[in-house]
């Protein structure tokens, strides 16, 4: 059997490992949240805002890739504000029409933030994109 000294210690490592597991930290990006983001007057006024406010680069006609899909994450803060714009795959870091996806993304007004338990909080929000090349 133990001495009490060490099941004390023991046991309180235990107690820390757990909360430390099960706690989230007030300034941690949450993936899911009991009410997520949403896009002020909600997503068919997203997707005019993003077809309104897009700029095509100049891409030569025989080099767009026809029907590109693409996905981007980025963080809403508890504000309602847009930061770290990432592409899911980093394969498309860079590209030209990435970064017109990240420029307009940017353009954004601010979101209704996502909230749990009650509480504004940061969230995760991955948005799949499908472009097609510009009619000319």
């Amino acid at each position: 059997m133990l001495p009490l000294m060490k099941r004390s210690c023991l046991f309180y490592l235990f107690i820390l490992l757990v909360t430390s597991m099960f706690a989230q930290k007030q300034d941690s990006v949450y993936v899911t949240v009991e009410q997520m983001p949403s896009f002020p007057g909600g997503e068919e006024a997203m997707h005019r805002f993003l077809i309104e406010n897009l700029k095509y680069p100049d891409i030569p006609g025989e080099k767009w890739v026809e029907n590109l899909r693409t996905t981007l994450r980025f963080t809403i803060t508890k504000t309602g504000e847009i930061k770290d714009i990432v592409p899911v795959r980093p394969q498309y870091a860079g590209t030209i029409l990435t970064d017109s996806l990240t420029a307009v993304i940017r353009k954004m007004p601010k979101w209704i933030p996502g909230k749990h338990k009650g509480k504004n909080v940061d969230v995760y929000f991955t948005m799949p994109l499908h472009i097609s090349p510009p009619h000319r």
